[in-house]
């Protein structure tokens, strides 16, 4: 159980540096963000902000339905919270494997972009392929 406590942990460090590429932002800049007055989120497990966007991050290695519905809660939650009329809020949920379609049908209808880590690290790639 402690291994997969650190393997989960491990994977959200991961999720989190590749978020800082993607976005050009300095080390350290994507984070956990704790919500103590708000239960039903708890903590997302990311957080990153750019000029133009608010990014809220939930990392899963999980493919289980009723964790993707609660991570899918705890973001929708967080956007109520973040709100701000000068920059949109992207909701992610990055994956260690492939969701099915069911699943991704859900993120998708609750405004959530789903990405496996491959999927979310070839945005870095093509944002320098772009750029050259």
């Amino acid at each position: 159980m402690a291994s997969d406590l650190r393997e989960n942990m491990d994977f959200e460090a991961e999720v989190r540096r590749v978020a800082e590429a993607v976005w050009g932002l300095d080390a350290g800049d994507c984070n956990p963000k704790y919500y103590e007055m708000e239960k039903s989120i708890s903590e997302i497990d990311g957080f990153a902000e750019t000029r133009e966007t608010i990014n809220l991050i939930m990392v899963t290695v999980s493919t289980k339905l009723d964790k993707i519905k609660s991570d899918v809660r705890k973001l929708g939650a967080a956007e109520r919270l973040e709100k701000n009329p000068l920059k949109p809020i992207k909701k992610w949920m990055i994956t260690k494997s492939q969701l099915d379609a069911q699943l991704i049908k859900h993120c998708h209808e609750n405004g959530v972009t789903v990405k496996t880590l491959s999927q979310f690290s070839a945005l870095f790639l093509t944002i320098i392929i772009t750029l050259k």
